[in-house]
């Protein structure tokens, strides 16, 4: 396995530039190695980025909204465990947009697959978590006679996952290019 050090040296060649202003040079380091696009022109990548920020940004907004509502499933039971571990998944599925959305217009090999992992795995992990936290929301609703307002938190925990689900086969069929 390559350490980091070897990767760079092997994708990062060293360019000499000169000073503005001043004498001498100055070396500066220029990505050669392949770069990753999604779409085949620049305008597919900010439509990439556009959807799949949309997506996330959706999901999460419906699964704090309903997480923050006042109802048995989100505080009694088991729901609430699975609903909470859905929150771990959704840390790194936001991690993994900011640094798509911190790169420009191609991503590096190792940006490639580091988002692409984390976009992919993330939404399908929180959505099981979440579809889990559902069918036990349910079963409780319908064995301890909760208020008629807590089936609104389970759908919107299933829209939330559902949301997810849409996300991560988004991502896995978009088609990308290496140059």
């Amino acid at each position: 396995m390559k350490t980091i050090r070897e990767s760079f040296e092997e994708y990062y060649a060293p360019v000499e530039v000169e000073k503005h202003g001043k004498k001498g040079i100055r070396i500066q380091y220029e990505y050669i190695g392949p770069k990753y696009y999604f779409g085949k022109r620049d305008s597919d990548m900010k439509a990439f980025k556009r959807i799949s920020g949309l997506l996330t940004a959706l999901a999460v907004a419906v699964y704090f909204t309903v997480g923050l509502v006042y109802s048995p499933v989100n505080y009694q039971g088991h729901a609430w465990i699975f609903a909470a571990l859905a929150l771990i998944p959704i840390v790194f599925q936001l991690a993994g947009m900011i640094e798509l959305f911190a790169t420009g217009d191609y991503l590096t090999e190792l940006n490639f697959h580091g988002v692409r992992g984390k976009l992919m795995i993330a939404p399908s992990l929180s959505s099981l978590c979440l579809f889990v936290g559902v069918a036990l929301g349910v079963e409780e609703i319908v064995k301890w006679n909760y208020p008629s307002y807590s089936i609104t938190v389970v759908a919107g925990f299933l829209i939330a996952g559902i949301i997810e689900i849409i996300l991560s086969v988004y991502i896995g069929r978009v088609p990308f290019y290496k140059r």
